[in-house]
């Protein structure tokens, strides 16, 4: 486990652009600090229970307990981050306008304890309590509290950190966070045509006959005879094309076995391997686990095993198929496989910010109230969150993507949203979506540049 280090003395070859008093300095606390001072805002600081020493210093302060200290800014503690404990909370809003702050405290400097609710938020404090699962056993959006404050679209627990940090004039780090687009790409069915047993091509063939689809069959044909490129081949122009606006990719393979909810081909297959060995030699390449992966440790190892077979090299990446995890036995089981980053953050059936922030934290165990090795890149949306679930046309989709990258812009944070090579393929109900991916790519590319 990883626990970073904090020292609560303070020497001369100590820079500290911050202090915070606390009488108690739990785990809980330590954390949720060390992301927001140092994870975002690369700011140096020290948390002290050590009053004397604390009302000595000249350096900015924060003063998070209950004692009134005159001068200093305080955030009043509403106790969560003095817990070990996991139990329903008692939540109490402040509200400005269209904004809602939970754990409301009363007349401090924000009005509401912006570390705890910061901690509920990233550590998914809710997944950890009874809820109603969808039919694929997965937390819902509206179980969420984001949801039900209705600010899912934006990324709140980091505009709570603007707030804090412009209320207590920080200085601006040397090192500032800057808008960051990260295009991801689940590879569930590598080929529509290519690697399929005869008996399912025939299957497919007879099929089409039947129902009239006489293209189908004229385009199967064509790619089979090898005259056509595969439709969800879409690969190399995907590569060029964000290669050409220079934005960072990464491609998640799924190598589990065969079933009805990896309809992949099997990871032995000559097409299968060469296709991940290609992507793998060209741009960052992750594991995509399989559906019965989420509360499986052996078979994640195994399916872990086979990529890195495949390539040659150790994977440290991961997304789980069909966003499909559990706090905290997956992300238990893929720290303890070697897994070092997960990008499987995000609700499947809506776009939205699941753990209300755009920035990357590390999975805080809270059963054992542990900071593990684990991180944790949140994801903005899914294209098919717009097309399967919410039924929305492209061009009625991306005023929506264009809505959330821009609330991602606003806090300088990451834009991480995820695609599958066969919704680029504009082939039936995806035809269209290829060119929102460009015109969206295109925004966030610009955005960069700019």
């Amino acid at each position: 486990m990883f626990n970073p280090r904090f020292l609560n003395n303070f020497g001369n070859n100590t820079t500290v652009h911050l202090l915070i008093y606390s009488p108690h300095i739990t785990t809980r606390l330590v954390y949720i600090t060390n992301w927001i001072f140092t994870g975002v805002y690369k700011i140096p600081y020290r948390l002290t229970d050590n009053l004397d020493r604390f009302l000595q210093q000249e350096t900015p302060r924060i003063n998070y307990s209950e004692e009134n200290i005159p001068g200093v800014p305080q955030i009043l503690p509403c106790g969560l981050l003095s817990e070990k404990d996991i139990r329903v909370q008692s939540i109490s809003f402040k509200e400005n306008g269209e904004n809602k702050y939970p754990f409301a405290v009363g007349d401090d400097l924000l009005g509401f304890d912006v570390f705890a609710a910061a901690f509920y938020f990233i550590t998914r404090y809710e997944e950890y309590l009874p809820y109603e699962p969808d039919v694929y056993g997965r937390f819902t959006a509206t179980s969420s509290l984001i949801h039900k404050m209705g600010m899912l679209y934006r990324p709140v627990a980091d505009e709570w950190l603007a707030l804090l940090k412009t209320k207590l004039l920080l200085p601006h780090s040397e090192e500032k966070n800057r808008f960051t687009p990260l295009f991801t790409y689940d590879v569930d069915t590598a080929y529509a045509f290519l690697g399929r047993p005869s008996r399912i091509t025939n299957g497919h063939l007879i099929k089409d006959f039947v129902t009239g689809k006489f293209n189908a069959i004229r385009q199967r044909m064509q790619v089979l005879k090898g005259k056509n490129t595969d439709p969800f081949d879409t690969y190399n122009d995907t590569i060029a094309f964000t290669r050409k606006h220079k934005l960072d990719t990464i491609f998640f393979f799924l190598l589990g076995n065969p079933n009805k909810y990896n309809r992949n081909l099997p990871h032995t297959h000559e097409l299968q391997r060469n296709l991940v060995k290609k992507i793998s030699a060209e741009t960052a390449t992750g594991l995509h686990p399989s559906y019965y992966s989420e509360k499986d440790p052996a078979l994640l190892q195994e399916e872990k095993h086979r990529m890195e077979a495949i390539t040659g090299q150790r994977v440290v990446k991961s997304r789980q198929h069909y966003l499909r995890f559990c706090f905290p036995d997956t992300y238990r089981q893929l720290a303890a496989a070697g897994i070092q980053e997960d990008y499987s953050m995000g609700f499947a059936e809506t776009p939205g910010f699941r753990a209300g922030t755009s920035f990357p934290f590390y999975f805080f165990d809270l059963e054992q109230n542990v900071t593990t090795t684990l991180k944790v890149f949140p994801i903005t949306f899914m294209e098919g969150s717009f097309a399967e679930d919410m039924r929305m046309e492209p061009e009625a989709a991306y005023p929506v993507m264009l809505q959330l990258l821009e609330a991602v812009k606003k806090v300088n944070g990451l834009f991480c949203c995820i695609w599958h090579n066969h919704t680029l393929s504009n082939q039936g109900m995806w035809k269209g979506w290829k060119a929102i991916h460009d015109r969206i790519a295109q925004a966030a590319a610009a955005t960069t540049a700019s």
